[in-house]
């Protein structure tokens, strides 16, 4: 599964799913990166390999393994389009990481406002705090990313401090 989702064409991709799932093959195994098809076409980017993924029924909040969930990959690599892809397909904003940072902190901690945006629009919650009792509003005043203060008041969520 992993080398059809890196190798093969987009349009062939969805036939070569199908076809390996048919003979036994699962969908949501790891490779030796521990990481599952899904989850690798989410930290390539790949947007075309990652929705054929889910259309063959790989699950879009499958946090087992090294990396957590796809979406939190997405959000890692700064990938708006693909945050867009898995959240259109149920993604959970919630949560924390493996690291124990909440989304909206990874997004802010790497300057990925187009990905903030996107997870904003789409419910994460900006206000979760991480188990290290860091909000990403704290992230953003500790390391004086002023850009990010502004984006996240502009916002217009952030209604109280942790």
């Amino acid at each position: 599964m992993h080398i059809a989702g890196e190798q093969s064409s987009p349009t062939q991709l969805p036939e070569i799913i199908g076809w390996l799932k048919e003979k036994g093959v699962p969908l949501e195994s790891e490779s030796g990166s521990h990481f599952t098809p899904l989850k690798l076409a989410c930290f390539n980017s790949n947007t075309g390999a990652a929705k054929a993924f889910l259309d063959h029924g790989a699950d879009v909040n499958n946090a087992l393994g090294i990396g957590g969930s796809p979406l939190q990959i997405a959000v890692t690599v700064g990938s708006t389009e693909m945050c867009e892809l898995l959240l259109s397909r149920g993604a959970f904003t919630g949560g924390l990481s493996m690291e124990g940072h909440p989304l909206v902190y990874i997004a802010v901690s790497n300057g990925f406002f187009a990905v903030l945006e996107t997870l904003i629009r789409h419910g994460a919650p900006m206000n979760l705090v991480g188990t290290h009792s860091f909000a990403a509003i704290h992230y953003a005043c500790d390391h004086n990313v002023v850009n990010m203060v502004e984006n996240l008041v502009k916002l217009g969520k952030h209604n109280r401090l942790p």
